[in-house]
């Protein structure tokens, strides 16, 4: 368990482009909760928010911006809408790995928990 977490935190900081011999498990999991928090922000109902971004994006083509490129705005858009229809399909995933990054966080503080205790005799 120490291995893995000590791997993942060298990885990670290999990831930033931070030098250190040692693991720095207390910035792995700011990293975990971190990540925990956008995958909550991504567990919103997406399909709700289908018609609301349509009627929007509507609205907004019939009165257009002069200075605005019509053709650019309908590739952006198209973009955001196929990003919010992958993201609904894909709910029960980003909660499995929402719930991943739980149980990630909760094995690491008991790893650093225990450490403290030994630490500490």
């Amino acid at each position: 368990n120490e291995l893995f977490f000590e791997e993942e935190a060298r990885l990670w900081a290999e990831v930033y482009g931070k030098q250190s011999d040692k693991p720095d498990l207390e910035s792995l999991q700011r990293m975990l909760e971190n990540m925990n928090h956008l995958l909550l922000s991504l567990e919103l109902p997406w399909e709700r928010f289908i018609p609301i971004l349509y009627r929007s994006f509507a609205l907004y083509m019939r009165h257009p911006d002069e200075n605005t490129n019509n053709r650019k705005t309908y590739q952006l858009s198209a973009q955001l809408m196929d990003a919010v229809v992958f993201l609904s399909k894909n709910t029960s995933f980003i909660h499995s790995v929402h719930l991943f990054c739980n149980v990630q966080i909760a094995a690491l503080k008991k790893l650093q928990d225990k450490e403290a205790e030994v630490n500490s005799i």
